[in-house]
């Protein structure tokens, strides 16, 4: 009864005659919590309903992953910005309100991620984990996008270490929260998907790798351009539902918060983010996380030396070389194009260089030359001079004006020649 009578009105939507089995009971119960935590009159209730959700949760993540959304709808609500006119008016009661909400939301979104994506290492004391998926396709879907809401509320909570098992030693590491976040992207995008848990991994991968830029764009974007700035959030018709759902404008991405850009809080995750995705494996940074060598044995080398932001921007590339069925060749060039326009050319074009890899060296064929990569890259970002990190070519292509050179539509035809398109997978 505490919920309040909003809460109970929408849960009054499910009667009980409609509940046909555990899976809505289930549904419907999360949907009473969801109530709770979007229609709370106060800060308790709201704290109550997001532990409930957390709790219930962690009882059963395989069966319980519909609380997921109660967390994702706290960090949303925690994350709400107001314009500067209206900070202007703000009570201490209001600002001590919207910090409340947002020290629950980052407790809770580290709880329920902590259950989603760690589990016990056997054999080892309490506290020492191995990095895990959960086992259905349903609940890693719900998990990712639990994922996605922490990182753009800038949940502090991603920022506390944990310690983890060496992926093929037996060591031990302790690594933020946000580098076991950029480990689960990573394997997700190597699981061979399709349909919804491709799209929630391609997202995911998409936010992971843009956290920094988004978070603090004047330290962590630094060149991004307006048209740019303007296309990491500009609604795409026709190229997707992916390109849609990233979309600041549009209703299909509406559960999830927007970025706290610029908050006190998500300049520190920013910061995080920023130094698990430039350092590489073999850096012996303290943020370092080995993770799992799923991308085939001709990328060794490139693991060793690689950043793990440039990682992610490869295994992007695969799902477009045909670990992802071909006719999601749209929706990874979106995830690709959201990460360019969050990070802008300096950024992606340093990760860029490094995910295309040396002169015939696998990917995305054995024939293609380090001349060919970095015609690509140069293509890829409309640009007329180098790549970052790579050696000038003779032969360029002309330079596109600003509105042209972000139109995701010729991005999209430069992925799909490059990859492969829809004859790759065969």
């Amino acid at each position: 009864s505490s919920f309040g009578f909003a809460a109970r009105q929408k849960a009054r939507r499910k009667s009980i005659g409609s509940l046909r089995g555990t899976s809505d009971i289930l549904e419907a119960a999360a949907a009473l919590v969801r109530a709770a935590v979007t229609s709370s009159p106060d800060t308790e209730t709201f704290a109550d309903a997001a532990r409930l959700a957390a709790e219930a949760y962690a009882a059963d993540s395989e069966r319980h992953y519909h609380f997921l959304a109660a967390i994702v709808d706290a960090c949303r609500a925690s994350s709400a910005r107001a314009d500067a006119e209206e900070r202007e008016v703000w009570t201490n009661s209001d600002a001590r309100t919207i910090e409340h909400k947002r020290s629950v939301a980052a407790e809770a979104s580290l709880a329920v991620l902590r259950v989603a994506f760690l589990a016990e290492t056997p054999g080892r004391g309490p506290g020492t984990f191995t990095p895990r998926l959960p086992e259905s396709p349903e609940a890693r879907v719900a998990a990712y996008v639990a994922a996605q809401a922490a990182i753009r509320a800038g949940c502090a909570s991603l920022r506390v270490p944990v310690s983890l098992v060496h992926d093929t030693t037996s060591h031990s590491a302790e690594v933020p929260f946000f580098a076991v976040l950029a480990h689960v992207s990573l394997v997700s995008l190597t699981l061979e998907t399709s349909g919804e848990e491709a799209l929630a991994a391609l997202a995911l991968a998409a936010d992971v790798a843009s956290a920094a830029s988004f978070l603090a764009p004047a330290t962590f974007a630094p060149g991004r351009s307006d048209e740019q700035t303007r296309a990491a959030t500009a609604v795409h018709p026709g190229m997707g539902r992916l390109a849609s759902a990233m979309s600041g404008d549009s209703s299909r991405g509406a559960h999830l918060p927007r970025w706290a850009v610029g908050e006190d809080h998500s300049r520190a995750l920013a910061e995080t983010a920023a130094e698990t995705l430039t350092t590489s494996e073999g850096s012996g940074s303290g943020s370092g996380l080995v993770f799992f060598r799923r991308d085939g044995e001709e990328d060794a080398a490139h693991v060793a030396k690689a950043s793990r932001g440039s990682r992610l921007i490869r295994a992007m590339f695969r799902c477009a070389c045909g670990s992802m069925p071909p006719g999601m060749v749209t929706d990874v060039s979106a995830a690709l194009f959201a990460t360019w326009a969050a990070c802008g050319d300096h950024v992606f074009g340093t990760w860029l260089a490094e995910a295309l890899g040396g002169d015939k060296d696998g990917f995305p064929r054995r024939s293609t030359t380090r001349e060919q990569k970095a015609f690509f890259a140069r293509e890829l970002l409309g640009t007329l001079g180098d790549v970052p990190g790579d050696a000038p070519e003779r032969t360029a292509p002309r330079e596109a004006s600003p509105e042209a050179k972000m139109d995701l539509r010729r991005f999209k035809r430069c992925v799909k020649a490059f990859c492969g398109g829809k004859k790759v997978g065969k």
